[in-house]
């Protein structure tokens, strides 16, 4: 059951961390794109809604590559608008549910990684956490995983270079440690559809 919560502003500071990439990189998924069935059920439009900031979530299945794509849509006060899209797949371990994503443009990210974001779902209420750069970072320097730490004047960001295996072992061991929060969107309902208008 999924404890539903006001989105306030801090979704927009999480969205904003998601997509600025600093949560941990990973040089291979929790599982194989073609290991599990793809959870569409995430598929649609969710929204948030902040003090001097909105925006929308849009997440599709590509006919092509049969992968996610997600594209953030956010409007600050001044109307300006920055979009970001990354692709990626589900992956399930046990009864939690995570997103592997990658950017679709290298220039928004220096990593090439998978970004692992775990996430629920229940009617339309869609929550996601991000993972915890620094406990990912503190196994690393421990030698629970192996890759490197990039630091910064402001912030460090960690590649991890261990295969899916040792991967999934980490996550299902350190899962409360690593997801502390998740923040929750609404779905996008629209109350009638274009055929419906034309009538």
């Amino acid at each position: 059951m999924i404890l539903k919560k006001t989105i306030g502003n801090i979704i927009c500071l999480v969205l904003l961390i998601f997509f600025s990439g600093c949560s941990p990189h990973f040089e291979h998924p929790l599982t194989a794109f073609d290991e599990q069935k793809m959870d569409i059920s995430i598929t649609g439009t969710w929204f948030w809604k902040g003090k001097d900031e909105n925006g929308f979530l849009h997440i599709g299945l590509d006919q092509k590559s049969k992968l996610l794509h997600i594209y953030m849509v956010d409007f600050n006060s001044k109307n300006q608008m920055d979009i970001s899209k990354l692709f990626g797949h589900t992956s399930v371990l046990g009864e939690q549910s995570y997103l592997n994503l990658k950017w679709a443009k290298s220039q928004e990210s220096q990593e090439q990684g998978y970004i692992v974001v775990k996430y629920e779902h229940e009617n339309d209420t869609f929550g996601i956490a991000l993972m915890e750069n620094d406990v990912v970072e503190q196994a690393l320097q421990n030698g629970r995983l192996s890759g490197k730490i990039k630091k910064s004047k402001w912030s460090s960001t960690v590649y991890i270079v261990d295969d899916s295996n040792k991967l999934r072992q980490f996550v299902k061991e350190n899962d409360k440690k690593l997801f502390l929060k998740m923040e929750f969107l609404k779905r996008l309902e629209l109350e009638e559809t274009i055929s419906d208008q034309s009538n």
